[in-house]
C-alpha cells in the first residue's frame, strides 16, 4: 500500500464511525474496513485503525477474520493483536489484492498458509457420497515475484501451509521457499503443465521432514523423508518411478489420480498398491478409484494388512490377465482359492463385512457391462 510504513503506528485521536460519506470514498485506495484517512503529504494518504480500546473490543467481536487482518496490516501493532485470537498465524488474504503483477492475480493466506486462488486447495469431489480432496490443483498463474512477496512477510517457522499450484513458477522460487520455510506442515506443490518446476526441486524437497500432508500434481517429485507424514495425495503426472511408501509408518490418507502413474502397465500399478497396503498398516483413507482395479487380491491385502480402514474407493472396469494365478481370500468361515486379478461379488460382500463400521465404495463397472450383455 503506497505511502504507509507497516513499522509505524499511527495514534488516531478521533473518529467518525459512522461517516456521512459512503465507505468506498472514504477509502479508496485499500480496503480496510473500521478505517480513517487523514492527510499525511501532498498527494499521499494514510490509513489509520481506530486506536479506541473499546471500539477494539466491540470490532473484534463483530469484524469477520478478513476484516482483522485488512486491519492488521496498516500497522505491525494491529498485526499482532489481530492474531493473537488463534493458536497459530492465521491469513487470509482471498479478497485482498497485493503485490500483484495483473488483474486478479493476487495473494491469499489461510490459517498460518499460503494459498493461491484459482488453486482451489479445498477443492473436492464426491464419488457415492463419500467426499475426497480433489487430486487435481489448479492454475493459479501466480509469478515468482508473488510467492517471494507473500512469504517474506512472515518469519521462518511461521507457515505451515503452503500452496504453489502454478505454470509461471520456476524451480528457483519453489527452493527458495521450501529451504526458507522447511518447517511446514502442509505443502501442495503443482507445476500445472509447464517444464518451470522440475526435478531440481528435489533437493530442497527433501529439507521439508515436518511434513503432515504432501500434495503432488503435475509435478514429478517424491516424498520427502517426514516420518510423520500422515496424508500423501498423488496428483496427475507425478510417478515415473515407483517410490517406497514402507518408510512412513504414520500414514493415514493415501488418494492416487487416475492420471499420477507415467507409461505403467495395470499390473505394476497393482503391484505397486499392494506393496504399499502391505507397508502402511496405519492407512484409514483409500482413494485409488480409477488409479488401479480393484481385485479379490487387493481387498485380501487390505483385510491382513490395513487393520484401521475407514474410508474407502475404487473401481474394477476389467480383470487384467494374471495367467491364472490365485490368492487365498480371508473369509470369515476361513480361507478360499479366488482368482487374483478379478473381482467376485463374495469377495466384495466379505470386505465389506470384515471393516463394518468403514465407508466403502467399490464401483464393479466390469459385472455392470455382463449383466447388460446378458440382458441383451
Amino acid at each position: 500500500m503506497a505511502g504507509l510504513d507497516l513499522d509505524e503506528e499511527i495514534d488516531v485521536s478521533f473518529v467518525d464511525i459512522a461517516p456521512p460519506t459512503p465507505p468506498h470514498k472514504l477509502v479508496r485506495n485499500a480496503r480496510f474496513p473500521f478505517c480513517c484517512r487523514r492527510r499525511r503529504g501532498p498527494g499521499q494518504q494514510c490509513y489509520a485503525v481506530l486506536g479506541d480500546d473499546v471500539l477494539t473490543a466491540q470490532i473484534l467481536s463483530y469484524a469477520s477474520i478478513g476484516s482483522l487482518q485488512r486491519i492488521g496490516m496498516t500497522c505491525r501493532t494491529w498485526l499482532d493483536r489481530a492474531y493473537s485470537l488463534a493458536s497459530d498465524v492465521e491469513v487470509d488474504m482471498g479478497s485482498w489484492k497485493c503485490a500483484h503483477r495483473r488483474a486478479g492475480s493476487h495473494l491469499a493466506f489461510d490459517l498460518g498458509m499460503c494459498l493461491f486462488p484459482g488453486a482451489k486447495f479445498g477443492r473436492t469431489i464426491t464419488l457415492a457420497g463419500q467426499t475426497w480432496k480433489s487430486p487435481e490443483l489448479q492454475n493459479s498463474e501466480v509469478g515468482d515475484d508473488d510467492l517471494k512477496a507473500a512469504l517474506r512477510r512472515f518469519r521462518t517457522g511461521q507457515v505451515a501451509r503452503l500452496v504453489a499450484s502454478s505454470s509461471s513458477l520456476h524451480s528457483s522460487s519453489v527452493r527458495w521457499a521450501l529451504e526458507s520455510f522447511s518447517g511446514l506442515q502442509e505443502l501442495c506443490l503443482s507445476a500445472c503443465g509447464s517444464a518451470k518446476m522440475g526435478a531440481e526441486v528435489q533437493a530442497s524437497l527433501d529439507l521439508c521432514t515436518s511434513l503432515r500432508s504432501l500434495h503432488l500434481d503435475r509435478v514429478q517429485l517424491r516424498p520427502p523423508p517426514a516420518k510423520g507424514l500422515r496424508e500423501l495425495i498423488v496428483g496427475r503426472q507425478v510417478m515415473r518411478d515407483f517410490w517406497v511408501l514402507g518408510h512412513f509408518p504414520q500414514l493415514r490418507v493415501l488418494n492416487v489420480s487416475s492420471k499420477a502413474f507415467i507409461n505403467a502397465t495395470c499390473g505394476q500399478k497393482h503391484l505397486w498398491l499392494l506393496k504399499t497396503f502391505k507397508e502402511c498398516r496405519s492407512l484409514e483413507e483409500v482413494q485409488v478409484y480409477s488409479a488401479a482395479e480393484v481385485t479379490n487380491e487387493m481387498l485380501a491385502v487390505l483385510m491382513q494388512h490395513v487393520p484401521d480402514l475407514k474410508k474407502f474407493s475404487g473401481c474394477h472396469t476389467s480383470p487384467f490377465v494374471d495367467f491364472g494365478r490365485t490368492v487365498d481370500f480371508p473369509f470369515e468361515g476361513g480361507a478360499r482359492r479366488l482368482d487374483a486379478g478379478s473381482l467376485c461379488t463374495e469377495a466384495t460382500d466379505a470386505f465389506t463385512a470384515h471393516f463394518p463400521a468403514a465407508d466403502i465404495f467399490i464401483d464393479d463397472v466390469y459385472a455392470e457391462m455382463l449383466e447388460e450383455d446378458d440382458s441383451w
